[in-house]
C-alpha cells in the first residue's frame, strides 16, 4: 500500500461498509454525541487507517501485507486486523504472515488479528483463521455478555502448527461508531458482533499498556497482556487462550 495512493484518500475518507469505522471506534472511541456515554478503549491513541479491503469487505493477501509493510516503515506500534480468511484442520500458517509478523515484532510493533467467525457452536468449532493463525500474530477470540464463548468464535484446533487463540475479549452486540448513511443506517452508532469487534478491544488495551510502560518492547507488552488475562471458569484454553483481557 502506497501512502500517497491510499483508497481512503481517493474516496475522501469515506466508509460505505461501516465495518472499519466500527472497529476503529471500539479501539479508540471517546464519548457518544447522542447520550454522553463512553464506548471506546484508548481515546487518546494516535489512530491511522489503512484501507486494505473493498467496500464489500473483500481483499487480497498482498494488499494486507503491503499495508503491514507500510505501517512498519512508519514505525507504528500496534496493527489491528479485523479481517480473516478461513482455514482447515491441519493447515499451516502462511509463511508470508509468519514473516511479516515476526518482522513487526522485531521493529517493536505487535499485530493483533481476529480469530475468525466460522464456528457454529457448540457442535461445530472451526480452526483459527489466517492471518491470526500465525505464531507471530496475536489471535483474538470473542465472548458474549454472559462470559460464554461466542457461538461464531473460532478455536485453537491447530495448535501444533500455530493456529491457537491467544486471548479473548467482548465481541457480541458491541456498540460503536458507524457511518450514518452506510447501509441506510440512521444513527452514528450501531451494535455489531464478531471476533472483528473483540480484536480492537485488545488493540485499544495494548495502546494503554504501551502508554503506561513506554520502556517495554512489543514482545514484552504481548507477554504482559497474556500474563494479566483472566481465565474464565468453564471455558477451554483452545477457545479463549490465556483468558479475558484485563485493564
Amino acid at each position: 500500500m502506497k501512502e500517497n495512493l491510499s483508497s481512503a484518500e481517493k474516496t475522501g475518507n469515506r466508509d460505505p461498509n461501516g465495518h472499519g469505522t466500527h472497529c476503529a471506534g471500539v479501539a479508540t472511541g471517546n464519548i457518544r454525541l447522542d447520550n454522553g456515554k463512553r464506548y471506546g478503549i484508548a481515546k487518546e491513541a494516535n489512530l491511522k487507517i489503512a484501507k486494505v479491503l473493498s467496500d464489500a469487505g473483500k481483499g487480497t493477501t498482498s494488499s494486507v501485507i503491503d499495508a503491514i509493510d507500510w505501517a512498519i516503515t512508519k514505525k507504528f506500534r500496534i496493527l489491528s486486523l479485523s479481517l480473516a480468511s478461513a482455514t482447515k484442520l491441519n493447515d499451516i500458517p502462511s509463511p508470508l504472515f509468519e514473516t511479516v509478523g515476526a518482522r513487526a515484532l522485531e521493529n517493536n510493533c505487535v499485530i493483533i488479528a481476529a480469530a475468525g467467525n466460522d464456528s457454529s457452536r457448540p457442535s461445530v468449532p472451526k480452526p483459527v483463521s489466517s492471518p491470526a493463525n500465525a505464531v507471530s500474530i496475536m489471535a483474538v477470540g470473542a465472548i458474549d455478555g454472559q462470559m460464554k464463548i461466542a457461538k461464531f468464535s473460532n478455536a485453537g484446533l491447530n495448535p501444533t502448527t500455530g493456529g491457537n487463540v491467544n486471548i479473548c475479549a467482548p465481541g457480541v452486540d458491541i456498540i460503536s461508531s458507524y457511518p450514518k448513511n452506510s447501509k441506510n443506517k440512521s444513527s452514528n452508532y450501531y451494535a455489531m458482533s464478531g471476533t472483528s469487534m473483540a480484536t480492537p478491544h485488545v488493540s485499544g488495551l495494548v495502546a494503554l499498556y504501551m502508554e503506561q510502560f513506554p520502556e517495554k518492547s512489543a514482545k514484552e507488552i504481548w507477554e504482559l497482556i497474556e500474563t494479566e488475562a483472566k481465565p474464565i471458569e468453564g471455558l477451554k484454553y483452545r477457545d479463549i487462550g490465556s483468558g479475558l483481557i484485563q485493564a
